[in-house]
């Protein structure tokens, strides 16, 4: 179809504006916290594709924006305080706490997912999940990996994308942030 403008992802973006407020100035910095702009193509992804199953590696505010829209989603992170951070703020919007879950216990799983944001810790650990993110994709999958500024990461996502034999979606101009962060995103045709 067409591409997706900033005018298609905005309204998403307004709906998820208040708590993004309240979480990048009660439980993370803005600048740790997903972007504004990725949590709105994430919530438009929601809203549009209307994904079963959900995977979040990297809890935190996007976990609120998937849980918002999408009825199962599972948060994983490699922090349990994190996690608790995350279990405070959804329970404190309202929304489901269910299926967060620290990455050793995921890692080993065998769920598969419809949608898959990897925003999970920093350096080797989350390049190394971009593969399992990937492999328990379902077919007509979304994946979204964030922080593409990132020569190291966005190397490697490209490199998991091609071996997959995934279709590239420039999302950058729709995730592109004030402070430079962006996103990829693919297809699992």
């Amino acid at each position: 179809g067409d591409p997706v403008t900033h005018d298609d992802i905005e309204p998403f973006g307004a709906l998820i504006h208040a708590a993004y407020i309240d979480y990048t100035t009660t439980v993370s910095e803005p600048a740790w916290a997903v972007s504004h702009e990725t949590a709105s193509l994430l919530a438009w992804l929601c809203a549009t594709r209307q994904p079963d199953r959900v995977c979040d590696l990297g809890s935190g505010f996007s976990s609120y924006t998937l849980r918002r829209s999408c009825l199962d989603v599972t948060s994983v992170d490699t922090d349990p305080e994190w996690l608790a951070r995350t279990y405070r703020f959804l329970d404190q919007w309202g929304l489901p706490t269910d299926q967060l879950v620290l990455w050793p216990d995921w890692s080993t799983g065998t769920d598969t997912y419809d949608l898959v944001f990897v925003d999970i810790a920093q350096g080797d650990l989350r390049e190394e999940a971009m593969r399992p993110a990937v492999e328990r994709l379902n077919r007509g999958g979304i994946v979204v990996f964030d922080d593409a500024q990132h020569d190291s990461h966005n190397q490697a996502m490209r490199q998991t994308i091609t071996d997959h034999g995934l279709d590239l979606i420039d999302v950058r101009h729709l995730t592109l942030d004030g402070i430079g962060r962006y996103a990829l995103a693919a297809i699992k045709e």
